[in-house]
């Protein structure tokens, strides 16, 4: 009994000690919590100020310089290299265009004007050709063989392939003269069908050109440039 009366009245004096206390503090006790210390970095950037980074660059290293997947640099085309290539571009249509003069000449039944026209066709193409190769000639030697040796095959074939079309100059001279004496029988008694005046510079110019898409293939794989065939020229 005397123990009951001592726990009742410590619960007592425990309940009135929390209830002033209560009283005296406003309220329910809060928790003390401590303020957490900013970091520099989170400092920095809620000035609008750049973080700087953690990881520091490594030593000899250029942000600026790219390099490729291989790490070495592609390797530079030589000026001879593209001056080739240029021509070979400016040629491209040149072969075309003998074919279809070839034609016109082969079917003079169409009268002189087609004839003309074709005659014209052939020596423009020839001037061309001949320009092609005072333009090789003017190049400076490579350092690479194969490279020479290629420049050399091109000027032989557009020699070879001038001299063709002067051939073929001539022979349409000798229709369009046998058109214009007599519009209605000369162009079957012309040499109209005889196309093959200038086999002897075509087999020159054939050789030449398939020697030249042999030596140019390792150099337009070298230079990452188009490869070349025969027919081409």
């Amino acid at each position: 009994m005397t123990i009951a009366v001592t726990l009742l009245a410590t619960a007592l004096v425990a309940g009135g000690a929390t209830a002033l206390a209560l009283r005296l503090g406003g309220g329910a006790a809060r928790p003390h919590i401590l303020a957490a210390t900013p970091s520099p970095a989170s400092t920095l950037a809620s000035a609008g100020e750049a973080v700087p980074s953690r990881q520091p660059a490594t030593d000899g290293e250029d942000a600026t310089t790219s390099q490729s997947p291989s790490g070495s640099p592609s390797p530079a085309v030589p000026a001879t290299v593209t001056e080739a290539d240029a021509l070979l571009k400016e040629n491209a249509s040149l072969r075309g265009r003998v074919g279809a003069a070839v034609e016109a000449v082969r079917d003079c039944s169409l009268g002189p004007a087609p004839l003309r026209e074709a005659r014209k066709e052939f020596l423009t193409v020839a001037d061309r050709r001949d320009d092609f190769v005072r333009r090789l000639q003017l190049l400076e030697p490579d350092a690479n063989d194969d490279l020479n040796a290629a420049v050399e095959a091109l000027s032989q074939a557009w020699t070879a392939s001038a001299s063709a079309d002067r051939d073929y100059y001539s022979w349409a001279s000798d229709v369009l003269a046998a058109v214009e004496e007599d519009p209605v029988t000369g162009c079957a008694g012309s040499s109209a069908s005889d196309y093959d005046v200038a086999g002897g510079h075509n087999e020159a110019a054939n050789k030449a050109k398939g020697r030249f898409a042999r030596l140019w293939a390792p150099v337009a794989v070298r230079y990452g440039l188009t490869e070349v065939k025969p027919g081409d020229l």
